[in-house]
């Protein structure tokens, strides 16, 4: 979040921020244009000042040439992609703004995408004849380069526009990837480790990717493509950043497929199988054969540069280096290693129209002085492309520089701020005594002195050199002599610190977002707000009181809890809260409270274990005592995860003469192995945790084979099958973890229930368990307990009595026996969405919702969290916030309950008042909230009506249907009826039906045969299927006027048809059924019209 300017901001007496009908959605009022910084087909880029907060942003206004042509395709899935992704090293999109005059009638409005200003692209970087990168400082952009790219092919996603004008640099060294017109989602299975790019089975246009940048595959017409073609273009950025320029100019298609074969060298059936047979290769097969030169081009690179450079631009894309692996590449372990981001000097800001003027400049540059490239010359005047005294930009001052002495650049003279800069040898004006007496006497002659000079000329003495590295790298995989003291989100995960700058000196100027900081050796790292100024007012930490004199006196709720912790602060225009529930910033004594419980699913430990380890838990020490709880591990794809295996294993023990289980047994113990050869450095934890692994197997093998004596598979044997899965994962993190340097303890729960179940899983079953799992993880002491999700002998069967979310409640029991300051349930996405974000590109994410509302929403298809896990930790006023595991820094969404006194001790997700009052004055108290909450889609629903042709009671005509559909064991999610007349939706992921269209449609399901027969005794019965439900979900619906006609009507305008309606008891919801087939366009439709622009 940006820095708000100290100088008050003025502010247009027209605009009013703090009243907007759409957070995510403003005017153009709200923005000061300052100018513009580039055009393209469908767009032209300005710099402008927001003014509500002062910050500097970019804003890209989408032009509409043709109006008849509707919006442009490009920027519609540019927004739609910006607002799925999450990463630092991605462009964010801020908001979108409209500019509508009032005088041109019915005109449309023109639309604004607001990012945060990036100071430069790459490519006008480049071109900027007073830049000049060093290699650290290239393979810090492309470290950074490739985490991105390795997020959003993690997520699914081709950018194919892979270059060098689409990569923004800020002033802090932060690289992020932008224009995502051309991007588009990716069917298949992401690269994975030391495999290439994979094989696609889908066929996608060749028309992407500028022809510079673009790989050969695509020019000979492969349709069938993968990331491969991104990976193409960041070894063309690679080898641009080493020649300034870029490196396959072709003139024309054909041209393109010379130079590169030049390059590279032709291709064969080697080194490129399969060409020949390309649509497009007859145009090449003239070309005489070449051996390539790209060792000869690049002689002046270090042999690990050339061989990560051939690797990008390996021929063969189904062997092209992939993001994972170009990550790990040796080149970036090789010295001199990576710059940090804030080391890279500050430049002069490099757009397209800026680039224009470096193309003037070129021929009519002023010589260099004889010391240097900048300075002051022999006539006392400036000579350098840079301000004089080190400004904020060119080869002066870097941002390391600058923050260490508390201030920005332009500060001068008091302490604290940054001093006037040391002199040259050839300059004239002498800084003040006052300086030297500060700093040390001047520096000799014969150059600049080492605080001037750029990052990369800045050699600490041996041993002490400050690189900026990638996850996976040990410090003992470096050169002797060389260690990785940066603990960066793409870094070591804090194993190495620092010495940290004073409060204040990594805050950069209100356009620039982010920082990352460093930390002193003996320091623990503390989590800084950098969306704040600092405060000179404030005592500093050791001179604060303690802790529990600052809470005297203050007002506790009925848990104790102190007052402070006031979730109601301020309002959101949905009625909620915003930010309320900050994240914790203290650490309690070892053994004591404060603990947070981090739940993390089978998909995150199976592809984001290293993440998990380093970035969350091991980062989330410094602040609180963490539990953590896993869920078994799951691969790419969740039918091949481990408990759907461990399923099936199950099935084949219950065939006679059979060992196919033996197989799964096997697939699932090399699995695990395997991952923890990739992951784990250290050779005794990996023997020790293979050793484990075996033990597990074994004995897996052996219920087996006793199941199948047997011939049955009893659901206590199913339970301890499955055991195996949350075990074997929970041994990989506490091993991962113990590798990292975290003091990791495996907890095993299979007989953590040893009390008395006479009652069954009432009530007091749970208080008890929950009292139980505290016991397990305060007997680790101080070690970080990794809890298995599976929780021991349940009568009746674990997964037949909870089903496959009891890692979710095991999670939720933890947090209510240790009381838990929070409870985190980390997934694939940042949290709950006001929509789908795969589906409706306007989709924002929620802060906070009610856990009705959270109830609501995963009834009615948005997968959140089990209502009767939410049930555990909302009644003892646990908050639970959703997160995401590759985006951690972001807060997420929360669900709280707004106040202690409607929080109904048997049932919490409900609103405990029997009667309620309607009227006019008390819907004007509750105005304020003019948008519903969210609104979702769910699927595989089938309309079932049944009319009655006698004439009975309605109580008893309900009481009969209900009672047959409770004998065949279906569920009902919505229901409009009448005395004579129902109507039910009916939902099931099972198959319902067999055959083709309507006429030939056949009832396949046995249940719902056998209701439809009994029903008929009743009347008539007709079944609807292929339908969807569409819900509004929000706390505060019942008090919005006339939101139900404007939720139909919307509809009705757009042609959808509605097959049937209602209103949940809860009254936080109202339903609606149409065809399945429009199920999508009805959900983009109802939240264009009561999201983004409901009046």
């Amino acid at each position: 979040m940006a820095q708000v300017a100290s100088s008050p901001v003025k502010t247009d007496d027209k605009v009013e921020p703090l009243q907007r009908k759409f957070h995510g959605c403003s005017t153009i009022k709200e923005y000061e244009l300052m100018g513009k910084l580039g055009e393209g087909t469908f767009g032209e880029v300005h710099k402008a000042r927001s003014r509500r907060t002062g910050a500097i942003v970019a804003m890209k206004k989408i032009l509409m040439h043709n109006e008849k042509d509707g919006f442009p395709i490009t920027a519609l899935r540019e927004i739609k992609l910006l607002k799925m992704l999450s990463h630092v090293n991605v462009l964010k999109l801020e908001e979108m703004a409209i500019e509508r005059n009032k005088g041109e009638g019915r005109k449309k409005a023109i639309l604004y995408m607001v990012t945060p200003y990036m100071d430069h692209d790459l490519s006008g970087l480049l071109e900027n004849p007073g830049v000049q990168f060093s290699e650290p400082q290239i393979k810090c952009y492309m470290l950074q380069l490739l985490e991105g790219l390795r997020y959003l092919h993690d997520s699914h996603i081709l950018h194919r526009d892979m270059k060098a004008a689409n990569l923004l640099i800020n002033n802090k060294g932060i690289l992020q990837i932008a224009d995502f017109g051309l991007a588009r989602h990716y069917d298949e299975p992401v690269p994975q480790p030391g495999r290439g790019n994979g094989e696609a089975k889908r066929d996608y246009t060749t028309l992407v990717v500028t022809r510079w940048y673009r790989p050969p595959e695509l020019l000979l017409q492969l349709r069938r493509y993968t990331p491969a073609i991104d990976m193409w273009g960041v070894g063309c950025v690679f080898g641009e950043m080493f020649k300034r320029k870029p490196i396959l100019g072709g003139t024309s298609d054909l041209n393109q497929a010379h130079i590169i074969f030049d390059l590279v060298g032709s291709p064969t059936e080697d080194n490129m199988p399969g060409w020949s047979q390309l649509p497009g290769c007859e145009g090449v097969k003239s070309f005489a054969a070449r051996q390539g030169n790209l060792s000869i081009v690049f002689k002046d690179q270090s042999p690990e540069a050339i061989e990560l450079l051939s690797e990008l631009l390996k021929l063969d894309w189904r062997k092209r280096i992939n993001a994972i692996d170009a990550i790990r590449h040796k080149y970036f372990r090789t010295a001199p290693l990576p710059a940090r981001p804030e080391d890279i000097p500050w430049f002069e800001d490099s757009h397209e129209l800026d680039r224009r003027k470096f193309r003037e400049k070129k021929s009519a540059l002023p010589p260099a002085p004889a010391g240097g490239t900048v300075g002051t010359g022999a006539d006392g005047h400036w000579t350098g492309s840079g301000p004089p005294n080190g400004g904020p930009w060119m080869n002066g001052y870097s941002n390391a520089d600058r923050q260490r002495g508390g201030g920005h650049t332009q500060d001068r003279g008091p302490p604290g701020t940054v001093p006037p800069p040391p002199p040259r040898s050839y300059d004239n004006n002498r800084p003040p005594q006052a300086y030297h007496d500060q700093r040390g006497p001047p520096p000799p002659a014969g150059g600049p002195p080492p605080a001037r000079r750029p990052a990369w000329q800045q050699r600490p003495p041996d041993g002490q050199h400050r690189p900026f590295v990638t996850e996976g790298y040990p410090s003992d995989t470096l050169p002797d002599g060389m260690r990785h003291p940066l603990p960066h989100p793409m870094g070591d995960g804090g194993r190495h610190h620092l010495p940290r700058p004073p409060n204040g000196a990594l805050r950069g100027p209100p356009n620039v977002d982010t920082y990352i900081p460093s930390y002193g050796p003996d320091d623990r790292p503390s989590r800084v707000r950098d969306d704040r100024p600092p405060r000179d007012d404030r005592p500093r930490r050791g001179d604060r009181p303690p802790t529990r004199e600052r809470d005297e006196g203050m007002p506790r709720d009925d848990r104790g809890r102190r007052g402070s912790r006031d979730y109601r602060d301020r309002e959101m225009p949905n009625g909620h809260v915003d930010g309320i529930i900050p994240h914790q910033q203290e650490k309690n004594l070892p053994g004591g409270g404060n603990w947070v419980v981090q739940k993390f699913g089978g998909t995150s430990v199976g592809k984001f274990a290293v993440k998990i380890a380093e970035d969350i838990v091991q980062a989330g020490l410094s602040e609180n005592r963490i539990a953590v709880v896993c869920s078994a591990r799951s691969t790419y794809t969740k039918s091949e995860g481990t408990t759907n295996r461990l399923l099936r294993a199950a099935r084949e023990a219950e065939k006679s003469h059979s060992r196919n289980y033996d197989a799964i047994v096997e697939t699932i113990r090399l699995d695990h192995i395997q991952a923890a050869k990739e992951t784990v450095k250290s050779a005794e934890i990996l023997a020790e945790y293979t050793r484990d692994v075996d033990t597990e197997c074994d004995s897996l093998v052996k219920i087996l084979e006793s199941a199948q004596h047997l011939t049955e598979v009893t659901r206590r044997t199913e339970d301890l099958i499955i055991s195996k899965g949350e075990k074997l994962s929970c041994r990989f993190m506490t091993a991962l973890l113990q590798d990292r340097g975290v003091d990791a303890a495996f907890v095993d729960l299979s007989d953590v229930i040893h009390f008395n179940l006479s009652k069954g899983l009432d009530e007091s079953f749970y208080r008890k368990l929950a009292v139980a799992l505290a016991e397990e993880v305060y007997a680790c002491g101080d070690k970080v307990p990794v809890i298995t999700g599976y929780f021991g002998n349940v009568p009746g069967g674990l997964l037949n009595e909870i089903g496959r979310g009891y890692t979710d409640l095991c999670a939720a029991l933890v947090a209510v026996g240790i009381k838990a300051s929070e409870l985190q349930v980390w997934k694939e996405v940042d949290g709950i969405f006001t929509a789908d974000p795969r589906k409706v590109p306007t989709a924002r994410l929620l802060p906070a919702v009610t856990p009705s509302e959270a109830a609501e929403l995963t009834f009615y298809g948005s997968e959140v969290i089990h209502p009767f896990t939410m049930e555990q930790v909302i009644r003892e006023r646990i908050p639970i916030r959703i997160k995401n595991v590759m985006n951690p820094r972001n807060s997420g969404t929360v669900i709280f309950p707004d106040a202690i006194e409607e929080i109904n001790p048997r049932n919490p997700l409900h609103d405990p008042r029997r009667f309620r009052v309607r009227s006019s004055s008390n819907l004007s108290q509750h105005a304020r909230p003019k948008r519903p909450t969210a609104v979702t889609i769910k699927h595989h629903i089938v309309v079932m009506n049944v009319h009655s042709r006698r004439k009975t009671r309605s109580h008893g005509f309900l009481a009969g249907i209900f009672a047959t559909l409770d004998k065949w064991h279906l569920s009902v999610d919505l229901v409009s009826s009448s005395e004579v007349h129902v109507s039910m939706a009916l939902h099931s992921e099972v198959t319902l039906f067999s055959g083709g269209g309507v006429e030939e449609l056949k009832i396949q399901d046995e249940d719902l045969r056998g209701a439809v027969e009994d029903l008929e005794e009743y009347g008539s019965v007709d079944l609807v299927p292929d339908m969807a439900i569409v819900s509004l979900v929000g706390k505060q619906l019942k008090n919005m006027v006339g939101i139900s006609g404007k939720f139909f009507s919307t509809l009705g305008e757009n042609n959808i048809n509605i097959e049937m309606i209602s209103q949940g008891a809860s009254e936080i919801n109202i339903s609606c059924v149409i065809e399945k087939r429009e199920a999508d366009r009805a959900l983009n439709i109802v939240h264009t019209n009561l999201f983004t622009f409901l009046e």
